[in-house]
Parts: structure tokens; C-alpha cells; sequence
């Protein structure tokens, strides 16, 4: 009876998955948006990780977090809805995501690489 359960569960859960990656978010971002989005928020979360004092506690920091993503998102005309769908659309498309991944850190390894102006 176990087994049969187990088993059931597990096929319920790989439908619920496999059925989760194809749907396609409204709207779609181009993995060039992905990358454009990503290089911002990961710049404010420097910023802010810079700002907020050593054990200041987690509560906190996702407190911040929040606070900086929706004006970023609202720049780019996304709710914070639109963008997590766009997020857990390419994270079933392993292959994109690493190419997106890799492509904000290029450019910002780029960023911190290239010279200041005095």
C-alpha cells in the first residue's frame, strides 16, 4: 500500500511539474530583459548589503530587499508577481538560465574590472 502511495504521489508531483515549466508568463521577458533586470538588482542588493550593518538580522535585510526590487521592477513595468513567474519560467529552462546567470556575471565582473573616472 506504501509503494502504491509513494508512487502515485511521485508521478502526481513530475505532472505538476512538467505542467508548471510550459506555462509562459505574461509578459514574457527576452532573456536580454532577464539579464538588463538582473545587472540592476543585483547592484542594489550590493548597495544595500554594504549598508546594512554586520548581524543587523535576516528580518531585516529581506525587509530592504523588498523595498528595493519594486521600484526596479516598476522601472521595467513588472509587478513583483510578473517578474518571480518569469523567474520560475526560466529556471525550467536549465540551459537559459545558466546563460543568463553567466551573462550578469560577465558584466558585472566587467563593471568592477573597468577603470574609474577621477
Amino acid at each position: 500500500m506504501k509503494r502504491i502511495l509513494y508512487a502515485a504521489l511521485s508521478l502526481a508531483t513530475v505532472l505538476c511539474l512538467a505542467t508548471a515549466c510550459r506555462h509562459t508568463p505574461k509578459p514574457l521577458l527576452s532573456p536580454e530583459e532577464m539579464i538588463e533586470i538582473g545587472m540592476d538588482l543585483r547592484l542594489a542588493e550590493a548597495q544595500l548589503a554594504a549598508a546594512i550593518p554586520a548581524g543587523a538580522g535576516q528580518a531585516l535585510l529581506e525587509e530592504k530587499t523588498a523595498a528595493i526590487y519594486t521600484p526596479i521592477l516598476a522601472h521595467y513595468g513588472l509587478s513583483l508577481d510578473a517578474y518571480m513567474q518569469n523567474v520560475h519560467y526560466y529556471l525550467g529552462k536549465p540551459q537559459k538560465m545558466q546563460a543568463i546567470q553567466d551573462e550578469i556575471a560577465k558584466r558585472l565582473r566587467a563593471l568592477a574590472d573597468a577603470p574609474v573616472a577621477k
